[in-house]
């Protein structure tokens, strides 16, 4: 008579790649001491957030917190567009004084400087300056002042 078979599959083991990813980001985290700093975070929270409002309580902290809601409201009405090409032009800037070192000790003569005044990328940025300082101007602009301002106003300011 035949044997039964006792033979058992055994199931195989499905891993999911997320769970490697997850393995790989905790082990970075614990290397760099983020896991253990944000373990120390959460086992101080009440702590934390009681030296937060006691700051937050203060003339300092209420100034803080209305700058800062000034600043994010400011920055929601900036168009990318524009922050684009300012953030680029700082960029440019600073890349051309880290590379003009020896002129800025030995800075060129005062004709040599107004002759660069004189490129039309020159006169951009000035144009740009002063519609900064008439947009500043402006917002500094006290309300007695808003009648007087126009009868001042000469004709020849540039089209904004």
């Amino acid at each position: 008579m035949a044997r039964p078979i006792t033979y058992v599959a055994t199931p195989k083991q499905v891993v999911d790649p997320a769970y490697g990813e997850l393995e790989d980001f905790l082990r970075v985290l614990h290397q760099s001491g983020t896991l253990r700093t944000l373990k120390g975070l959460v086992g101080r929270f009440s702590e934390l957030t009681e030296i937060i409002v006691k700051r937050l309580n203060t003339p300092d902290g209420r100034n803080s917190l209305g700058n800062l809601a000034a600043a994010a409201t400011s920055w929601m009405d900036i168009r990318p567009r524009g922050l684009e090409k300012l953030l680029r032009g700082v960029t440019q800037w600073v890349t051309t004084l880290e590379a003009s070192e020896d002129a800025l000790r030995n800075p060129p003569g005062m004709f040599r400087l107004l002759g660069r005044l004189q490129t039309r990328d020159a006169r951009r940025g000035m144009l740009g300056l002063v519609l900064f300082l008439e947009a500043l101007g402006r917002e500094l602009e006290t309300e007695g002042e808003a009648g007087e301002a126009e009868d001042e106003e000469d004709d020849e300011s540039p089209p904004a």
